[in-house]
């Protein structure tokens, strides 16, 4: 293998750990904080936080959606190298599936910024 085709490889797996790196720290983070509400819930025996939950939600969205991106990436540029029919066939198939995801995901993180901006208005015209 030539320093090239290492240092190509090398690549693909730098943004591959990326992504991988993004997602397991986006679901550390959105478990602790859920962690944390929960505790806050029982300790002041309260049904609030509806609020912050869907933060964390948007949130946690955000970071699978940017990890799967930056995977979609990694496959992309694995495949420039040498392409054959069956491989161009599983990308595309992985493409699919996570374009798809994508698009679910946003149209959810969507649909809580609206609902949230909605509250905020609410709120604030209640005041």
């Amino acid at each position: 293998m030539s320093f090239g085709e290492t240092l190509y490889q090398t690549c693909i797996l730098f943004i591959s750990m990326i992504a991988v790196i993004i997602i397991v720290w986006g679901s550390l983070w959105a478990g602790a904080e859920l962690l944390i509400l929960e505790v806050k819930k029982i300790l002041r025996h309260e049904n609030s936080g509806h609020e912050r939950y869907y933060l964390i939600k948007e949130q946690f969205g955000h970071r699978i959606s940017l990890g799967l991106e930056f995977l979609l990436a990694a496959d992309l540029l694995s495949l420039i190298q040498n392409p054959s029919d069956q491989e161009i066939i599983q990308l595309a198939a992985l493409v699919a599936i996570r374009i798809a995801i994508n698009y679910f995901l946003n149209r959810e993180i969507a649909a809580i910024d609206l609902m949230l901006n909605r509250k905020k208005a609410a709120q604030t015209k209640a005041s």
